[in-house]
């Protein structure tokens, strides 16, 4: 199921959009792909797309990708709206990155142990020092 819209914007008109996306609420979840930045296909990669008609823009366009789940037509609709100038509803993948979590979590996890391990054997010669010093 399509989850996910991609609006190809005009670099001058892309505050109008994101201002209006801010509004409907879509603020805290939308970014904006920038071709001058990275490979337009590199990050929709990295946010789980693998095939979109919106890897390729103009020189003065950005797309702007919004995780909409169950509200992709709203989005698609804020988007048109406000001067996007194409849409594309797009079903994301896997993203790339999580790939990455079960490595962070057991480094995570790791790290937590051996934290609480230092912890007790401190807390144990503080205990030790606290008896010597009341005798």
């Amino acid at each position: 199921m399509p989850d996910t819209v991609l609006a190809r914007v005009t670099r001058p008109g892309l505050s109008v959009v994101l201002t209006a996306f801010h509004r409907g609420g879509y603020g805290h979840l939308l970014r904006v792909l920038d071709p001058e930045r990275a490979p337009l296909v590199s990050q929709l990669e990295r946010a789980g797309i693998s095939d979109a008609r919106m890897a390729v823009v103009g020189s003065n366009e950005v797309v702007v990708f919004i995780p909409a789940p169950q509200r992709t037509d709203q989005a698609a609709a804020i988007a048109v709206a406000n001067g996007a100038s194409d849409i594309e509803i797009v079903t994301r993948g896997t993203a790339t990155s999580e790939t990455v979590a079960p490595r962070l979590i057991s480094h995570a996890v790791d790290r937590r142990d051996r934290r609480t391990s230092r912890r007790a054997v401190a807390e144990a010669g503080d205990i030790g020092q606290a008896n010597t010093v009341a005798d």
